[in-house]
């Protein structure tokens, strides 16, 4: 009895502790860090497709945020504020730490937009943005047209193609195995990624076979794609102790629009 009840509390111990700040699957409930983990993501696919899918969440999170604030600076600073911004928990505080205690604190922190997922990525984790793809009556009825007109504007200056699709997402149209798709779902609650082969979900315990069932009846109308930027390759966030740009600079190029009907 005595090694049977050893054995309960070290399995208890084991299970209490089984939260890591670096691991990018198992995402706990209550954590807006969806969008975050996904980028993340998208560099170990990109780059070395094997476990552990690790990296350094709270770091890159404070950057996409403060991308965020000054992008939207303008808008955050009329008053009142737009109630839409509430509603999307855009203003949400940032933890101190990344803990389940101190994300649940702060109601699960900020969540992300597409434009400073981008930024941040680019700038940070040597993945590049080739295109976005956007249903615009999908999106429009989630974010509403401040945001959404804000949203195309940020891309659009950072030269990315923006393609306008009119059906719903597919993996026979989104396949490119040099690419990793970040989708948006579940009516904009939730970001996935998705390959040729699989999905990587961050609720999950790690990727699993692609079902069209999980993705494409939830697709909320927005796919970004990535790929390798061999210029950046060695690029990475700073530890988490490290001092983070608040104002990242990314040189604007001509913008592309292109009219799609995938």
């Amino acid at each position: 009895m005595k090694y049977k009840v050893l054995g309960l509390i070290a399995l208890l111990l084991t299970t209490t502790n089984a939260f890591s700040e670096d691991k990018l699957f198992e995402q706990p409930d209550n954590d807006d860090t969806c969008g975050i983990r996904q980028i993340l993501i998208a560099k170990h696919v990109l780059y070395q497709n094997q476990p552990p899918y690790e990296g350094n969440i709270l770091p890159l999170w404070k950057l996409d945020y403060n991308i965020f604030c000054r992008d939207y600076s303008d808008l955050l600073s009329q008053s009142p504020i737009d109630p839409i911004f509430t509603k999307l928990m855009l203003l949400d505080s940032l933890p101190a730490e990344y803990t389940p205690q101190a994300v649940s604190a702060v109601n699960g922190g900020p969540t992300t937009m597409s434009s400073s997922l981008i930024k941040a990525s680019q700038q940070s984790l040597g993945t590049k943005c080739v295109k976005v793809y956007a249903n615009k009556n999908s999106i429009l009825s989630i974010v509403g047209k401040t945001i959404y007109n804000r949203e195309i504007k940020l891309i659009e200056e950072l030269g990315i193609d923006i393609i306008y699709i009119n059906s719903p997402f597919t993996q026979e149209k989104f396949n490119n195995p040099k690419s990793y798709y970040v989708l948006w779902i579940n009516n904009g609650e939730h970001w996935i990624g998705t390959t040729k082969q699989f999905t990587y979900d961050s609720l999950k315990t790690g990727p699993t076979l692609y079902n069209p069932n999980e993705v494409e009846d939830n697709f909320s109308g927005l796919i970004i794609e990535f790929q390798r930027d061999e210029s950046a390759a060695n690029v990475d966030i700073p530890a988490a102790n490290s001092e983070i740009k608040t104002d990242p600079s990314v040189a604007p190029l001509p913008a592309k629009k292109q009219e799609g009907t995938l």
